[in-house]
């Protein structure tokens, strides 16, 4: 199957997600699971999700979820805590 048939098949199913779009969110929940589940740099956390550049995960990361990575994984710890 061709690069352009895969995109519009993909398309088609996802309507509001683009293919990139879809992958990149994919990516970020990937990348949750990393944040909140371990204490890695988000560097590296960045690189294991195939984004090598910081920035771009981290204004990925915002897009979807309107806080920065560092946020996110305040909130969680602070959420953790009140759990327990």
């Amino acid at each position: 199957m061709g690069r352009s048939s895969l995109y519009n098949k993909l398309k088609a199913l996802l309507q509001a997600w683009g293919a990139n779009e879809y992958i990149s969110k994919l990516r970020i929940e990937k990348a949750i699971t990393l944040i909140s589940g371990t204490d890695m740099p988000f560097s590296e956390i960045a690189e294991k999700n195939r984004v090598y550049h910081s920035e771009l995960f981290q204004y990925g990361f915002q897009a979807i979820y309107r806080e920065t990575p560092s946020q996110y994984k305040k909130k969680e710890k602070k959420k953790g805590l009140a759990d327990k």
